[in-house]
């Protein structure tokens, strides 16, 4: 098989889950693994109409993904469930 049909078959299925809401609302989008995760983010960005993102991080179980990276670079396979939101990591006392 071509790596032209391994890559048209290799699709990772994506939400982004925030704390104004899902994108897609349910289900998940099918995206290509060379997609930028930045792409991703600004597609849910645009849907939930957020506002003041710049900060934010986005997580996939626990570990903190580069959104300059594609989503195979970020390890993001399969059905993955992103959690996207500011850092919640911080002080205490």
């Amino acid at each position: 098989m071509s790596n032209l049909q391994d890559d048209k078959k290799a699709k990772v299925l994506v939400q982004i889950v925030t704390t104004s809401g899902n994108y897609p609302d349910t289900g998940f989008n099918e995206y290509p693994p060379t997609e930028p995760l930045s792409a991703v983010l600004n597609q849910a960005r645009a849907h939930l109409k957020l506002h003041d993102t710049e900060n934010w991080i986005a997580k996939l179980n626990g570990r903190t993904l580069n959104q300059n990276e594609s989503l195979a670079a970020n390890g993001v396979s399969g059905e993955a469930v992103i959690m996207w939101g500011q850092d919640e990591s911080g002080g205490g006392a």
